[in-house]
Parts: structure tokens; C-alpha cells; sequence
């Protein structure tokens, strides 16, 4: 059978290769338009995946770079804060030795104990400084503040540390974490632990078991009560009770003959046998009240004294009796610390200053310093009161050594992720340049083809407009 080539199906070849001419020519125009060979997954579906992947790992890198770049701003906050502690520190310190001047009144040591006090509030507003609404130095608990100021029962200012010890750790790359942030127990606390040192005149020592205590304390040894064991006649005084400070066995020396009383070989008191409250005092600052009306005429010899006490560290919260033993334990019923004394030769009631060396943090050193100074007149002794403050400025010091090294590592790794975040970018560059080799056109080669694409069309619209000119006349 013959096949006829009609005027209709002509045209209708001419027009559809005008339409096929006319499609080629408008994805040309649109891919040198747009720079890209890929705009739908119909125009390239086998790299298509592999430009959804690019695409997915770019995103990625970009939440790296932002992590690296966010945490280094943390960091930086962070040991900029710590430099300032440590310039607070040197001045403060500065204060300090100007206070241990043996030649200044009580009145400059009350001077450089305000300015150390102002020195503690600063420190503690820095430990508490935020970045954003994040606190820097309590560890993962980034939203309260880590550093509270307290004072207990017996008085003492303590900074107590909220946060925890962990640490931070930011996704800065491809399986890379670090470390973002050092927790205050890494800067501002002790790690050792020395010796337990009282600094007082009660006659109370060292005990025995291990002490848990932190910075310092206050021992309070404190009279319950007074007994009489003799002949002599001597009884107690009407303030025996409210006033003694006596404890454990003590001695009176009496001489009726040339009237005169003294406690434990201390300095002679004469009296007329008429004082109902007649104070002693012993070569240790121990004081009895007597009532010497009793007193057998002629009497020359002793009278045995006992006084009984209580031990506490909170104040006297929660006390404990002496048992003149090797080892009590007294344990703060605020903080749950526990104390072991050696009571055995505990002789008068008074207030021991407690020392847990290798344990003072940067604040309770600055506060036992300033403590120190305040109280430095009410010591008996002068002298041995300031070397204690020189003993805990050294704490500071080394709290002071504590905080630098803690600096130099807050360097370090902002140093790292400086570095993670210059790896990311260089990453983030290579990942660009395959993502625009797969997807951007080569722009002089799809010039050529819009020219070639534009020719086409041209050329089939010139046959089409031939072909629809055409009459009866043209086969005649």
C-alpha cells in the first residue's frame, strides 16, 4: 500500500518541529539564565542523589561552622572573665601584705579588711557571669547562678557552689567534639587536702580520725559548769556558772596566812575573806570566780577545780560534752563537716580558728584573710595571729596558680576551635565547588548550544512559514 504525503501532515510536521525547536531553545535560555544544568530531578536524574547529598552534608558543615563559632565566643567570655579575677586577685593581694604591716593600727587592718571584703563580692558576681542567659562556670547546670554567699549559725561567710562538675562539649565538625567550658570546682576550688591547723589558746589539738572540712572553721569550747574538790573552805562565786572559762582539772593555790589565791601557778590574787565573787585568772587566760568567805583560817595548800564544757562547730547549733579523749568528733549540723579533736588538754573555753590547709578555694582564702585581720587585735598574741594570715595567703596563692592554669587551658581550646572551625570552612569550600561542578553549567558551552538551539529554531520556523505559503498555484 502507497503512503500519501498530504498538505496537512506536512504542516503538521513542520509544526511540531517548530515546537520541539522552540522547547531546546527555552531550556538553553533557562540554563544560561539561571548558571544551573540541574534546576528539577527530571533534568539529570542520575546525579540528582548526589546532589541531594551535597546538599544534606552542607548544611551540616554550616551547623558545624556555627557551633565552633558560638563556643568560642562562650569560651572567650569566659577566660576574659577569668583575667579579670586574676587582675582583682594581684590587687587584693597587694591589700593583703600591706595589712600583715606589724606597725599598722587595728584601724588600717579594719581598712584592708572592707577593701578585701568588696574584693570577695566581685569575685563572686564574676564567678556568676553569663553569656547570654547561660551562666559560664557551673558546669552543664547553665541556668541558675553556681556561687551563692552564706552565713551560718556561728557566723561564718561561706561561698557555696551550686553548679556541678561537668563539662561542656560542642559538635564543632564531622565526629569532632570539644570541650567548651571549665566548671567553677576546676577554677576557683581546691584539690588537696593538708593538714588540719587550730590557731587558738583552748588547750584542743588535732585529733585522730580524717577531717572532711572545707577552708575554715571556728571551734567554740564552751564552760557548762564548775565543781569544788577540798577542804579549804573555798567555794564557788555567784558568777561561777555564767562566767568561769575553766575546763578539765585545774588547781588553786591557797594561802590563808598571807591571803592570796592563784589558779594553776598563775599570778597571786589577794583577797580579805569577804569576796563572794572574787575573780582568778591562770597563766593561760583561764578565769574562775570564787567565794572566799568560807575560806578555813590558816588554810595553806590546794583546791582541786574541775570544769566541764561542750564542743561545737556550727555555732553551737548542735554541741558534744568534752571527754578529754584522744579523739572527738564534732560534726556541723549545717554543713554535715566533721571535725576530730584531741580534747585531753583542753583547759579554757574560747574560740579556735580552724584551718583545713590544701582545701581553702580562691574565696574562703580571701575570706580567712579578711577574718584574720578583723579579729588580729583580739588574739592573745599579735604576732602568731598575722603569721596565720601569711599561712593563708599562701592558699591564695595557690588558688591564685589554680585559676591561671585554668586560663591557659580555656586558651587552648578556644586554639581548637579556632582550628575545627578553619577545617569546617575549608570543608565547606571543597563540598561548594563538587555541589557547582555537578549542578552549574559550563556557561561558554551552553552559550554555544542557546546559539545552535536558536539557529534550529529559526530554521524551522523559515521551512514552516515556506510550507504554509503554499497554494494550488505552486503545483500547477
Amino acid at each position: 500500500m502507497q503512503f500519501r504525503v498530504t498538505q496537512n501532515l506536512t504542516s503538521q510536521a513542520a509544526r511540531q518541529q517548530v515546537s520541539q525547536s522552540y522547547s531546546r531553545l527555552f531550556e538553553s535560555q533557562l540554563r544560561v539564565s539561571r548558571g544551573k544544568k540541574i534546576s528539577a530531578p527530571s533534568d539529570d536524574p542520575s546525579n540528582i542523589a548526589r546532589l541531594l547529598s551535597f546538599r544534606e552534608r552542607l548544611g551540616e558543615l554550616d551547623q558545624f561552622e556555627q557551633n565552633a563559632a558560638e563556643s568560642r565566643a562562650f569560651v572567650d567570655s569566659a577566660a576574659a572573665t577569668l583575667q579579670e579575677a586574676s587582675d582583682i586577685i594581684q590587687q587584693a593581694r597587694e591589700s593583703v601584705i600591706q595589712g600583715l604591716n606589724g606597725t599598722l593600727s587595728q584601724t588600717d587592718r579594719d581598712t584592708v579588711a572592707i577593701a578585701l571584703d568588696g574584693y570577695i563580692k566581685d569575685l563572686v558576681s564574676l564567678a556568676n557571669s553569663q553569656v547570654g542567659n547561660r551562666f559560664i562556670f557551673g558546669g552543664t547546670k547553665t541556668d541558675s547562678q553556681p556561687y551563692v554567699i552564706e552565713t551560718d549559725a556561728s557566723s561564718q561567710t561561706r561561698v557555696r557552689y551550686l553548679g556541678n562538675n561537668d563539662r561542656i562539649a560542642a559538635e564543632i565538625g564531622p565526629g569532632v567534639r570539644s570541650s567548651i567550658n571549665l566548671p567553677g570546682t576546676e577554677l576557683f576550688s581546691r584539690k588537696g587536702r593538708g593538714q588540719t591547723i587550730f590557731a587558738g589558746n583552748t588547750g584542743a589539738a588535732v585529733g585522730l580520725g580524717t577531717d572532711n572540712g572545707i577552708g575554715v572553721d571556728k571551734l567554740i569550747v564552751a564552760h557548762t559548769s564548775t565543781s569544788l574538790t577540798g577542804t579549804s573552805g573555798l567555794a564557788l562565786g555567784t558568777s561561777s556558772n555564767s562566767k568561769d572559762t575553766v575546763i578539765g582539772a585545774q588547781s588553786l593555790q591557797i594561802d590563808d596566812i598571807a591571803k592570796t589565791v592563784s589558779l594553776n601557778g598563775g599570778t597571786p590574787v589577794s583577797y580579805t575573806g569577804t569576796e563572794t565573787d572574787l575573780a582568778i585568772t591562770g597563766p593561760n587566760g583561764e578565769l574562775i570566780y570564787v567565794d572566799t568567805t568560807g575560806i578555813t583560817g590558816g588554810f595553806v595548800g590546794t583546791e582541786a577545780a574541775t570544769g566541764a564544757g561542750t564542743l561545737s562547730t556550727d555555732g553551737g547549733a548542735t554541741t558534744i560534752p568534752i571527754i578529754f579523749g584522744a579523739n572527738q568528733q564534732v560534726i556541723d549540723s549545717l554543713s554535715g563537716e566533721i571535725l576530730n579533736v584531741d580534747s585531753t588538754n583542753i583547759k579554757r573555753a574560747g574560740t579556735d580558728d580552724v584551718s583545713y590547709s590544701g582545701t581553702l578555694d580562691l574565696f574562703q582564702s580571701l575570706i580567712a584573710i579578711r577574718d584574720g585581720l578583723l579579729e588580729a587585735d583580739q588574739k592573745p598574741d599579735l604576732v602568731a595571729a598575722l603569721d596565720l594570715v601569711r599561712g593563708q595567703l599562701d592558699e591564695l596563692d595557690s588558688s591564685h596558680d589554680q585559676l591561671l592554669q585554668g586560663l591557659g587551658e580555656l586558651g587552648s581550646i578556644s586554639n581548637r576551635l579556632q582550628s575545627g572551625e578553619d577545617r569546617v570552612q575549608d570543608l565547606n569550600v571543597r563540598l561548594q565547588e563538587l555541589i557547582s561542578k555537578t549542578e552549574d553549567v559550563d556557561i561558554s558551552d551552553a552559550i554555544i548550544q542557546l546559539q545552535q538551539n536558536e539557529t534550529s529554531y529559526q530554521s524551522a520556523l523559515l521551512v514552516t512559514s515556506r510550507i504554509n505559503n503554499l497554494s494550488l498555484l505552486n503545483f500547477l
